[in-house]
């Protein structure tokens, strides 16, 4: 768990759903795991934190972005059915850092279709999304957010932190 921003009531839940998730239909999300989830948001509610819960190291779906794109909705589905009924201060963030051949276009369409997943169960519920890049300003022109109200951006700015040799493989990745 991390916080978003010092003194923050709102921490981030990285979950790496895609190493919990079967291969083949129907892609279901171990239960086991869905379980341990759970625990994590109980106890944030229980001590009233916003929760973003997130899709995390999901580096298969970056590498060949059409061979996972089905099963990356279907954890979306499962996600959004299983947590339909919490209160709104558990919120989604669909990627975290979409990178290589998730390219700005690519990921633009991905992101209206994860959403429009979501929003079958969660129609009130906030949302995050970045951009292409590894949510960096380096892909925010490239960003296509689809008309939702209740859809935020996130940036991650890591610039002044990397030396070139890295900012350059990490941006290019």
């Amino acid at each position: 768990m991390r916080s978003v921003t010092p003194g923050s009531t709102r921490s981030a839940y990285p979950v790496a759903w895609s190493k919990h998730a079967a291969q083949t239909a129907p892609l279901e999300i171990s239960s086991a795991f869905f379980a341990e989830v759970d625990g994590l948001i109980d106890a944030a509610l229980a001590r009233e934190l916003e929760v973003v819960i997130d899709v995390h190291h999901y580096d298969e779906l970056c590498v060949d972005p059409d061979a996972h794109r089905e099963r990356f909705l279907a954890l979306w589905a499962q996600i959004g059915e299983r947590y339909a009924g919490l209160p709104t201060t558990i919120v989604f963030e669909l990627l975290n850092e979409p990178h290589g051949r998730l390219s700005g276009r690519r990921w633009n369409e991905l992101l209206a279709d994860a959403l429009a997943v979501v929003r079958n169960s969660n129609p009130e519920r906030d949302v995050v999304a970045g951009p292409a890049h590894r949510n960096t300003i380096a892909g925010l022109a490239e960003l296509e957010l689809p008309d939702d109200e209740r859809l935020d951006v996130t940036l991650h700015y890591y610039l002044p932190l990397w030396d070139q040799p890295l900012r350059t493989a990490l941006l290019d990745a």
